[in-house]
């Protein structure tokens, strides 16, 4: 057993930090692709804001490489990593915390769709990046021996961080929004993010880590509470397939006072509609079907 627990400890010395780079990697890009589907409802999926997704959380990740690499020369220690990875977890949890509430107000708004966009990222989706971003470089400080293997480390963890991108980039697209789902694979990248802290070495205990430990389960209840609210008021139902994220509710047609079903994939388009209490079709372009008859 003390042999196990000894070759066990030996591994994780070796390959900690690429364990950690990979796994940063990954979560950084599944981040980026579920941000898609969580704008989605309140301002769409057009290509206004995949740039904005895509510009911020690579200016964000910017801003943590430089951040990164200038602090591990100052502490350069797992302590200090495990401590801010530990803080990205508090980061994504506010995101899933104050996602519908930003964005309905984003929505709202009057501002052009470019604005709305780069402020929904930057509010919901900065941060944590920040944060992403700060790792690798930090890595390769703590992984740095001796000069002349410079080179040699620094491409074999960028290496590893971006190949965990590619990993990651397939996962969330292939598996984890259609079969978990945009917000829980949120609660997912934020549960591994505090786990992995944990895991890499015992960090000092402040209000903030406090708060953010707090925040995580917290966000999760409050998210669950709204998800269940939204459907005891209009029977909303919010769920992901494999194409796009969809919300069916119900709601009462202004014109004829009748009671509708209707789904949409973004605020502005409603995909499809039925009456509750007839068989009548609802939408006018679906009325053209009738044409078949005189064919």
């Amino acid at each position: 057993m003390a042999q196990s627990n000894s070759m066990l400890e030996k591994f994780r010395d070796k390959f900690l930090l690429e364990i950690v780079v990979f796994t940063s990697g990954a979560l950084v890009m599944i981040f980026e692709i579920v941000g898609s589907r969580i704008l989605a409802p309140y301002i769409g999926t057009s290509t206004y804001i995949w740039t904005s997704l895509i510009g911020v959380i690579l200016g964000s990740l910017s801003l943590g490489y430089w951040l990164g690499g200038k602090l591990a020369d100052k502490k350069p220690n797992l302590q200090f990593l495990a401590g801010v990875m530990f803080l990205g977890g508090g980061f994504l949890s506010l995101t899933i915390l104050l996602q519908n509430f930003v964005l309905s107000i984003i929505s709202l708004s009057s501002f052009r769709l470019e604005i709305k966009s780069v402020s929904a990222a930057l509010i919901l989706f900065a941060p944590a990046s920040v944060l992403f971003g700060f790792v690798t470089p930090y890595a390769v400080r703590l992984k740095m021996q001796t000069v002349e293997n410079a080179g040699k480390t620094v491409g074999r963890l960028y290496a590893l961080s971006t190949i965990g991108s590619i990993f990651g980039t397939f996962l969330a697209g292939f598996f984890l929004l259609p079969f978990i789902g945009s917000i829980r694979t949120l609660y997912l990248i934020a549960g591994i993010l505090f786990s992995l802290s944990l895991l890499i070495a015992p960090f000092k205990t402040t209000t903030i880590n406090l708060f953010a430990v707090i925040l995580f389960p917290g966000s999760i209840f409050l998210q669950e509470i709204y998800a269940y609210a939204m459907y005891a008021s209009n029977e909303m139902r919010d769920f992901d397939t494999q194409y796009s994220r969809l919300r069916v509710f119900k709601i009462t047609e202004k014109d004829t006072g009748k009671e509708m079903r209707v789904l949409l994939t973004d605020p502005e388009s409603t995909q499809s509609a039925m009456y509750l209490e007839s068989d009548e079709l609802a939408l006018n372009y679906s009325k053209y079907y009738h044409l078949l008859r005189h064919f």
